[in-house]
């Protein structure tokens, strides 16, 4: 199983993923710079996968449940007159 600060990967919210994520892919980077066995590399990339899938499950999670009166605004509201019909 694996933990983080000695919580389960499974009781891990989205900033504490991240920051595991991101440890992790230190790691790996020492090891592979160290010039440590394929294996022990296939294997740390395996732990990053399943981080990777809990980040994701909790993004598609929070991204799923909209919160209440909060509207998703991408850029500028575009205020134009519309030509008339009658041409």
């Amino acid at each position: 199983m694996l933990k983080y600060k000695d919580k389960p990967l499974h009781e891990l919210d989205l900033k504490e993923v991240l920051n595991f994520e991101k440890e992790v892919l230190n790691k790996i980077l020492k090891a592979s710079g160290a010039g440590m066995s394929s294996s022990i590399i296939d294997q740390m990339n395996y732990f990053l996968d399943d981080i990777r899938f809990h980040k994701a499950k909790l993004m598609r999670e929070e991204f799923a449940q909209p919160e209440p009166n909060k509207e998703l605004i991408i850029g500028e509201p575009i205020e134009q007159e519309l030509p008339d019909s009658d041409e």
